[in-house]
């Protein structure tokens, strides 16, 4: 009984083992499969850092360390990692010629506007509505004077110059047929609601609008709405922009002042006497 028994049990003993050994070679040709998330956690990449919670990627990689092409791709965003088939100059050209063509180019504003260099703002024009509204650029170049002191460690476009950018379209419809015949200046006597939304820099194209809202020809005031856009975002506004008629300005000097004295005083003495009466 006891030599039966023995066998027995060596028997289960081998029966036990070859179970064990035709189960491991089963896993090993059907390794269980994982869901993708769980497959890059369990089989990192050699040259991925993963961060600990709480702590950003860059503190854990060297500074000198190289990043291979699978780690720079996978710092880029995938806004920014979107595929953008090089097709060169000309082409990139071409998707702007149907706005690049301009109504008045940098010569004809010269021949409207008497600003100049380094003080005419508007390159040139797109789009006009004679005695309405006109759409306008100005490229704003890193090399212009007054980022020399605006500032020298970040270079940001003047307020005041984006404003003045917008009076100068304004003043390219007022100077142009039906609100007058061209001869004569527009002077910038006010401005009201001004807003300015993001800093326009060095290499930005501020695209510009300017729309006639009253014109009153009696006493040659005019008023425009201006705006400016950057890339589609709004970054200027000016609610309301107030013009005097050259012309108008010196009638009511010879008129109305009881001496002369200065051409700026005289000047400045009927855009504001002008101002008060309209008002």
């Amino acid at each position: 009984m006891r030599a039966s028994s023995g066998w027995f049990f060596r028997w289960l003993a081998l029966c036990v083992c070859c179970f064990a050994a035709s189960s491991a070679a089963f896993s090993l040709r059907n390794p269980p499969s994982l869901p993708p998330g769980a497959a890059a956690f369990a089989n990192p990449a050699p040259d991925r850092v993963t961060p600990p919670a709480g702590g950003p990627l860059s503190a854990q990689v060297p500074s000198s360390a190289p990043l291979s092409s699978a780690s720079a791709a996978a710092a880029i965003p995938p806004s920014a990692a979107a595929e953008v088939p090089y097709t060169g100059a000309q082409s990139v050209s071409s998707l702007t010629q149907s706005v690049a063509l301009p109504v008045f180019t940098a010569e004809q504003i010269k021949q409207i506007l008497p600003h100049r260099f380094p003080f005419l703002l508007v390159d040139k024009v797109l789009q006009f509505e004679a005695g309405k509204r006109a759409v306008g650029v100005k490229q704003v170049s890193n090399n212009e004077d007054p980022f020399n002191g605006h500032f020298p460690e970040r270079a940001v476009m003047p307020g005041v110059l984006q404003v003045e950018a917008l009076a100068q379209l304004a003043g390219i419809v007022a100077l142009q047929p039906p609100l007058s015949d061209g001869k004569g200046l527009f002077f910038f006597a006010g401005a009201n609601g001004i807003k300015w939304k993001k800093p326009v820099l060095p290499g930005d194209t501020l695209v510009m609008e300017a729309e006639l809202l009253t014109w009153k020809e009696k006493f040659g005031i005019a008023k425009f709405a201006g705006r400016g856009f950057v890339d589609g975002q709004l970054a200027v506004e000016v609610a309301e922009m107030t013009f005097a008629f050259g012309k108008k300005v010196f009638e009511y000097a010879e008129v109305d002042r009881p001496h002369k004295e200065t051409a700026a005083q005289d000047r400045h003495y009927s855009v504001e006497d002008m101002r008060n009466r309209v008002e």
